[in-house]
């Protein structure tokens, strides 16, 4: 048996600078399946905070709504929430038309988005909105959507 001792160590590297590791991964080419994913990504954001606006001015509709029934009831809740007037509502109303007319333009992230749209484009010109242009609309969704798909389709082989 020897005892002879094997020296493993390598020369002396110097440590690689962390911004040179994020350049270099940067660099690579992203396949078209992480492209597609950041192109959605990006629709996805913009489709949230479209979402957030429309819920928030249909909460507000809905809060003005009860707290007015509700006092009119003469629950006592109903007095710590300040009282909406006609005018006050009518406002509340229009942000909300609005905000829901500014969803159905934007551009949907994902089929969901799509059938969604499809289910409230009911009432049209309540919230000032031709049905030419929504019909428009959801056709570039779903042109973006197929050009954009989230993964490769398999080629099925014939036997």
């Amino acid at each position: 048996m020897s005892a002879e001792i094997i020296d493993f160590r390598t020369a002396h590297r110097a440590p690689v600078a962390v911004a040179t590791v994020v350049r270099t991964r940067s660099q690579r080419a992203l396949t078209t399946t992480a492209k597609n994913l950041r192109l959605r990504q990006k629709r996805f954001e913009v489709w949230r905070r479209a979402d957030a606006a429309m819920d928030y001015w249909h909460a507000r509709l809905k809060l003005a709504d009860a707290a007015r029934r509700a006092a009119r009831e003469g629950m006592p809740e109903a007095c710590s929430h300040p009282e909406v007037n006609q005018e006050a509502r009518g406002a509340i109303l229009k942000s909300y038309r609005e905000a829901l007319r500014e969803q159905l333009l934007t551009p949907a992230p994902d089929l969901a988005s799509v059938n969604w749209k499809r289910a409230n484009s009911k009432d049209l010109w309540v919230i000032d909105l031709k049905k030419e242009r929504l019909d428009q609309v959801i056709a570039d969704d779903l042109a973006f959507l197929a050009a954009h798909p989230t993964r490769k389709a398999r080629k099925v082989e014939q036997a």
